[in-house]
């Protein structure tokens, strides 16, 4: 007598494990160049600038150039048709009588929007800083030695320069004047030739693509600490999910925080791909932010083909899944093969998972 059973294939999919504007490239400068904004825009040292202590007195987060060719390399002009940029920086000294060293620079005949340059001038028996933006310029006095924070907004229509955390200057006519020439990305320390070197340190330097409201540029100056321990996100390293499925990302610890996304909580759980920004504040108030870029992976596309009526006293059956090389589960399933004498008779359930693998993500299906 011949026996026949019913052989069911089954596939299941399954999956293994904004307040204040944000910046478009952010660079605390703690020794080295990183961009902490997610959106990996990493700048270079040039000429080996050294770590030095920055405006809270912390050792090893800022940068001290030498003012002989030490600076930084920064990845990208930044033309934005609305822009901010905001930096710190102390001069040891001037470059000499009418002379003009840079803090930051951008400038070269591409540009659509006009140059971009903090200048530290000696004239007469005073240093001075210049803040300039296409056609704009405005100049104000100030101390040597000392941290002195420096910034402004532009949209199309105009141009506003703060200097320590207040308005100096507004300008109606932005214009968009240049240099007939120049490197082709922005530096920190050196002028547009590569010259012009500044003497001494520098220290958190973010860059907007949205010109951001005057009172984050005073909250920026007028914010007295930072956190003793620099703000997280974990998990550590890249995060991977697959489609369907979702992470959780919790901030290091502090008392409020503040995501990108809205969120106020410590922990966030995120089902889209991007880049996750939190904002940390501790008991003191001082703050730190942090950044975590979370990609989708999709699901393998998986098949089971086998018969499925298979004789009772047939030899056993290959299996054939699709894609190869993952594993088979059921009665009588040995392998990549059935046998149907030890599955028994009746219907029986057949399944295949495979698990597709990239680095640092594992998706099955």
């Amino acid at each position: 007598m011949k026996f026949n059973f019913l052989l069911i294939l089954f596939l299941l999919f399954t999956c293994v494990h904004t307040n204040a504007q944000i910046a478009y490239a952010q660079y605390p400068l703690d020794g080295n160049a990183n961009d902490i904004s997610g959106n990996n825009l990493n700048g270079s040292l040039i000429s080996s600038p050294i770590s030095s202590t920055n405006r809270f007195n912390q050792a090893n987060k800022a940068l001290s150039l030498n003012g002989s060719g030490s600076y930084v390399a920064l990845p990208q002009a930044f033309d934005f048709p609305n822009l901010s940029v905001v930096g710190w920086f102390k001069a040891n000294a001037t470059g000499g009588l009418n002379s003009t060293t840079v803090i930051y620079s951008v400038d070269n005949a591409s540009l659509q929007y006009g140059h971009q340059k903090f200048l530290l001038e000696d004239v007469s028996t005073f240093p001075q800083v210049r803040i300039q933006s296409g056609d704009v310029s405005y100049v104000k006095q100030i101390t040597l030695n000392q941290w002195h924070q420096l910034a402004f907004t532009r949209t199309q229509t105009q141009v506003k320069v703060f200097i320590d955390g207040v308005l100096e200057y507004t300008s109606n006519t932005p214009g968009s004047y240049h240099s007939a020439s120049g490197v082709s990305y922005a530096t920190i320390g050196a002028g547009y030739s590569l010259s012009n070197f500044l003497n001494g340190s520098v220290d958190d330097f973010m860059i907007f693509d949205v010109a951001i409201p005057d009172s984050q540029i005073t909250n920026l100056y007028n914010s007295n600490c930072n956190l003793t321990t620099p703000a997280s996100i974990s998990p550590n390293g890249n995060v991977a999910i697959c489609a369907g499925s979702s992470a959780t990302l919790t901030a290091s610890n502090g008392t409020t925080y503040s995501w990108n996304n809205s969120a106020t909580t410590q922990s966030i759980s995120v089902t889209q791909a991007g880049v996750y920004i939190v904002t940390v504040t501790d008991v003191n108030g001082c703050t730190g932010t942090a950044s975590k870029s979370v990609s989708i992976n999709p699901l393998p596309n998986v098949s089971l083909s086998t018969p499925s009526i298979v004789n009772y006293y047939a030899p056993p059956i290959l299996l054939s899944g699709t894609p190869s090389n993952g594993v088979y589960f059921g009665p009588g399933v040995s392998g990549n093969s059935l046998n149907p004498s030890v599955a028994g008779l009746g219907l029986k359930l057949v399944s295949y998972s495979y698990t597709n693998s990239n680095n640092y993500w594992y998706c099955n299906g």
